[in-house]
């Protein structure tokens, strides 16, 4: 898969995963699923414009795993330093 095309889907892969109504982003911070979506999205196409010269032109399987988790791990710690953490939080965040 060429990179405009995969970054094209983790512009709407991450952002997804990280904003499901179970998440612990939403179940942990102060963010509803709106805001959480605008935020990862921004975060998530930052992440990779930071790293789009060392990427691959061409992702094969084990490429697109090792940079999903590169810029899903970027775009997680990104967006933890714009949201904060929920007040009486669900004791399964952990947190």
């Amino acid at each position: 898969m060429d990179k405009k095309t995969w970054t094209s889907s983790m512009s709407s892969f991450i952002p997804a995963a990280f904003c499901k109504a179970d998440s612990p982003f939403i179940k942990c911070y102060e963010v509803n699923q709106t805001q959480c979506l605008d935020i990862s999205l921004t975060v998530t196409q930052r992440c990779m414009a930071d790293n789009e010269k060392i990427m691959p032109k061409v992702f094969n399987k084990a490429d697109s795993i090792k940079w999903g988790e590169i810029i899903g791990t970027c775009a997680g710690d990104k967006l933890t330093d714009i949201i904060k953490l929920r007040a009486g939080k669900d004791a399964s965040c952990g947190l």
